[in-house]
């Protein structure tokens, strides 16, 4: 159960990623990169995600590896130049060495506003507020955190030159009281979840490609357990026709921190390899 609860500590700060881990929890690409992306005006914008992870973690009964695969798909509407909405979905198989037991199901459902300001010719101010729905407990059956998440959003991006941009934000998600029942065992965390991100993100245009890369620090905290993980996320946008695009993206997560039922964890490492395929329409 404590791998479960770290697992949720570690993905949950990743929304807006801010990519998935093995909870239950996560729309894959709802990230750093497409809370940046508004569409334009009477436009719906479709994005497919299939993702492959591979987390390891040390426990007291050794080095643990957990596989998992995945389809998000997610679908955003731009209502006006500034104004957009999203909605997203994710469904995912978890199997883990510790256990040799497989999770499949569907992690929670999100519904999000977006909101794109010109400050300026080069800046730009953005802000979401992201809604994750568990429509139940956390079981065998599915991937949802037993509790809905709550994640509002902020960032300020800068633009350094014709071909080169900046952007610095910040959210803070919350995450429901939650019930996970697995088998026999039944597991609450009656407090609620608290988990924060800042991150930055660096992106340059070459040609007709768009390289960029992202930098974001997460701290998730419910009751005794914590957990602070740096993410490093390396990814590269190819249009290849009008208004349909592919972006492969390579994500590696460290804890540096964690405390889960005050017993120390070391090390635990994720490694996430997804393409977005996004259409305009």
């Amino acid at each position: 159960m404590k791998s479960l609860t770290i697992a949720i500590l570690l993905s949950l700060a990743t929304s807006p990623t801010f990519a998935e881990s093995f909870d239950n929890e996560g729309v894959v690409n709802y990230d750093v990169v497409d809370s940046l992306f508004q569409p334009r005006t009477d436009q719906f914008v479709l994005a497919l995600s299939p993702d492959y992870s591979r987390f390891t973690y040390v426990a007291s009964n050794g080095t643990n590896t957990a596989n998992l695969e995945s389809l998000g798909a997610t679908l955003e509407y731009g209502l006006s130049k500034t104004y957009g909405i999203f909605f997203g979905v994710n469904y995912g198989t978890a199997t883990y060495s510790s256990s040799q037991q497989t999770y499949s199901g569907f992690s929670n459902f999100h519904l999000a506003a977006k909101g794109t300001f010109d400050l300026s010719t080069a800046n730009k101010l953005f802000a979401s507020i992201n809604i994750g729905v568990s429509p139940s407990h956390a079981t065998d059956n599915n991937r949802y955190t037993g509790g809905n998440t709550y994640t509002p959003q902020v960032a300020f991006q800068h633009r350094l030159d014709a071909s080169s941009l900046l952007a610095v934000g910040l959210s803070v998600s919350y995450l429901a009281p939650t019930t996970f029942d697995f088998g026999n065992t039944s597991y609450t965390v009656p407090s609620g979840t608290f988990a924060s991100v800042l991150f930055a993100n660096y992106e340059k245009m070459l040609g007709s490609t768009k390289l960029g890369g992202i930098f974001d620090l997460q701290h998730a905290y419910t009751g005794t357990d914590l957990a602070t993980t740096l993410n490093l996320t390396a990814y590269a946008l190819f249009e290849v026709a009008k208004d349909f695009s592919l972006a492969p993206e390579m994500k590696y997560s460290g804890v540096t921190d964690a405390l889960l039922n005050k017993n120390a964890y070391k090390q635990d490492e994720q490694v996430d390899l997804l393409v977005v395929a996004r259409l305009a329409f």
